[in-house]
């Protein structure tokens, strides 16, 4: 599991006319043919008519289209690695500093270490976040360590996104895994959750 996501108590999601009306709440299970398992997870969404005075709002860096999709992983320990440019900040941003609260690397099962590192406009290392050890099956989106200058964004601003996989020489050819949007396939992905000054 991962802990839960608490914005900052002066930003929120706007939800209702004009804003999110709905969301999607997405499982991955695992289980064999015969396995027989009871879920009971769920999620608590607290609201209030109280208008938060900032607004939250997420950033994917790495591979978050899955664009690479059947892309072998290949066999043995391999890096993939994954650039957004400056024309991401500088076409996308409205305003001139994003601030932020959380971040969450996303691997699968062959996911060994993830690191995202931040560059200014000019290409010198604002900060780097890094995970040392991913485990699937302890946590599909675990919290990240990070190294640098405070947390924020600011336009110009870009990342590469480097994922470190250990594929096995005894998988078959055939059952390697490929980039993908299943459980058995694999993924690079840091979810950038952020406080919009405005």
């Amino acid at each position: 599991g991962v802990s839960p996501l608490v914005t900052p108590s002066v930003a929120g999601i706007r939800v209702g006319k004009n804003h999110y009306r709905s969301f999607t709440l997405q499982f991955h299970y695992d289980i064999g043919p015969d396995e027989v398992v009871f879920d009971s997870s769920g999620v608590d969404l607290y609201v209030t008519d109280k208008l938060r005075r900032f607004d939250v709002g997420l950033i994917q860096l790495g591979d978050p289209l899955v664009g690479s999709a059947g892309r072998p992983v290949g066999a043995g320990l391999n890096r993939h690695s994954f650039v957004c440019p400056p024309q991401c900040t500088r076409t996308a941003m409205k305003a001139p500093v994003l601030h932020v609260f959380r971040r969450s690397h996303h691997m699968h099962a062959y996911g060994m270490h993830m690191v995202t590192t931040q560059y200014d406009s000019a290409g010198r290392v604002k900060r780097s976040d890094t995970l040392e050890f991913f485990d699937f099956g302890a946590s599909s989106a675990p919290e990240v360590r990070s190294v640098g200058a405070g947390s924020t964004i600011t336009r110009g601003d870009w990342w590469t996104v480097k994922c470190t996989y250990r594929v096995p020489e005894q998988v078959a050819p055939e059952k390697r895994p490929v980039f993908g949007y299943k459980s058995q396939s694999e993924m690079c992905i840091d979810f950038v959750f952020y406080v919009r000054h405005e």
